[in-house]
This record gives structure tokens, sequence and C-alpha cells, in this order.
């Protein structure tokens, strides 16, 4: 299956001839709430957008065109002031199940705070390692994050350069607006809290989740049900423990908002016991989504 090939050159780093980039983002940018704009300028930034996500290398892995891997950025701009534009920007991005047609959302999340200049001069400039232009720093800092989410599904740990250049990104965007710093957001939901939650050594078992919830659980649901579930739900429970510890994270609350309708469907079928046992859990977890996990009856 083009599956497990994937797994196997993520686990041994086999090198090969480079087949095809690794993203297939579909990029919407929406401009209904700022009146008056010249659609071709938008046109033009979603192209670029597009262009910048799926024609990149990303890593120094070998893709099939078959082989790529999906993700969502939606882009929604809610205010102009001279060239400044001020928006929402949604980053989804999804993994395929061994031995099934399914794809599991990994995450969804939307940030808030995004702030760009832009004119009809404007590239998509970026650099790894410097500040180039805030959309492509914003846009850069959510694909490494999401494909450090995607090889942590792989193998343990298997993300963290992508997590290393996320920190990068966060060091020279620090003074670049919104977003990015610790001590700019009272709530803890931003960019910076959102790598601090995922990579800080206290959450270690986020990442491990990632592991265990997809290689270990997902992965098996077609050869063995019972075992699936039974692992499923033993790797939320090791997120039940950091959310009694911690329970205003902000990666907990957008893992289970990203996850709840996935999660509802895996359990419905399982065992008496373990469906009880899943509601409470996730009831816990994700208690603004309670009425949702009641089905689980």
């Amino acid at each position: 299956m083009k599956a497990i090939k994937l797994f196997l050159i993520l686990l041994f780093g086999a090198a090969a001839s480079v087949q095809a980039q690794e993203l297939l983002a579909h990029v919407s940018i929406n401009t209904k709430n700022i009146q008056g704009e010249d659609a071709a300028l938008f046109t033009r930034l979603e192209q670029e957008m597009t262009t910048f996500i799926n024609e990149r290398r990303w890593t120094n892995l070998n893709f099939k065109q078959e082989e790529r891997i999906k993700c969502n950025v939606q882009l929604i701009l809610d205010s102009k002031n001279g060239d400044q534009y001020t928006g929402r920007l949604i980053f989804q991005m999804s993994r395929p199940v061994f031995n099934s047609t399914y794809s599991s959302n990994l995450l969804t999340v939307q940030d808030d705070e995004v702030t760009f200049p832009y004119t009809s001069s404007q590239g998509f400039d970026y650099d790894d390692n410097s500040f180039m232009w805030n959309l492509s720093a914003i846009t850069g800092f959510y694909i490494h994050f999401l494909l450090g989410i995607y090889f942590d599904s792989f193998s343990p740990m298997g993300g963290t350069p992508f997590f290393n250049q996320c920190q990068t990104i966060i060091g020279y965007s620090q003074n670049q607006g919104s977003g990015w710093a610790g001590n700019d957001s009272k709530s803890k939901r931003n960019r910076y809290w959102l790598w601090e939650n995922y990579t800080n050594p206290s959450y270690a078992d986020f990442r491990n989740f990632y592991y265990q919830y997809h290689r270990m659980g997902m992965d098996m649901l077609a050869g063995n049900l019972n075992e699936g579930v039974n692992t499923i739900l033993q790797s939320l429970k090791k997120i039940q423990e950091i959310h009694k510890s911690k329970s205003n994270l902000y990666f907990t609350s957008v893992m289970m908002t990203s996850k709840s309708t996935e999660l509802i469907n895996v359990f419905s079928g399982a065992s008496e016991a373990i469906r009880n046992e899943a509601k409470q859990t996730l009831t816990q977890l994700d208690p603004a989504n309670a009425n949702k996990y009641s089905k689980l009856n």
C-alpha cells in the first residue's frame, strides 16, 4: 500500500530521486468583509500562496504524486487600513490511515491575529532563517508545525526538526506583529503558545499521543478493531492527565476540536464499557462538545 510505503520511507530515511513536492494544498482567500478591493489583487495572492506551499521543498523525503500530504488553507480578510490587512487564517492537514481509504484530520487551527501589508508589488517572500514578510512567516510557521505533527504520527518524536524550525520563525518574528510572543496574549492562545504547549517537555504526552493514536491506534483498526480502539482510549487518558494538571492549555482545545467528530465515530462501534469510559474521558477533556459525546451512550 502507498501509505505503508510512505511509512517505510519515513522510518528508514530512504533516498531516491525527487518525484513530487510534499504538500497538496487547497488555498482560498475570502474578501467579502472588505469592500471595493481589486479582485485580481487577491487572485494573485491566492495563486502565489498556493505556489509557495505546493511547490516549495519542505523536507528531504521523496513523495509520489498520490502520496502528497493534503491540507487546506483559508485566509479570511476582515479589515483594511491603507495597505495593511487584518484577518484570520485557518490551516488543516490530514493523514492517511493504513489499509483504508480514510484520511484522519490531524489538526485544524484558526489564527485570529493575522496582519500583513500587501500591494501589487509584494511578492510571497520567505526565508527559513530571517524575517521577510508577516504573512509568509505565519504560513511557514503553520506548515512546519503541521508537518511536525504529521511526522510525529508516523514515528515517536519524528517531527522534531519541524518544531525546531517553528522556534526559529518565532524567534525572528517576535517584533513583527501580534501572535508571535508569549507575553502578547493574556489568554495564552496564539502561535507562540500553540508551539510552546506541544513541545514543552512537561506535556510530552501531546507528542506521544499523535504516534499512539495514529500509528498504534487508527492504523491498526482494520486488522484488530478492539486493540486499536483501546489504544486510542489509552492515548486519550494520557492527555486527560495533562488536562487535570493544566486545564486551560491552548493545544488541548485545538486538538480536541479537531478530533471530536472522528473520536465519536471511532468509539461508536465499541463495547458499552468502552463507550462509557470514552464518553467520560472526552467530556472532561472537551466540555464544550459534551452534547456530541452524549451520543456514545
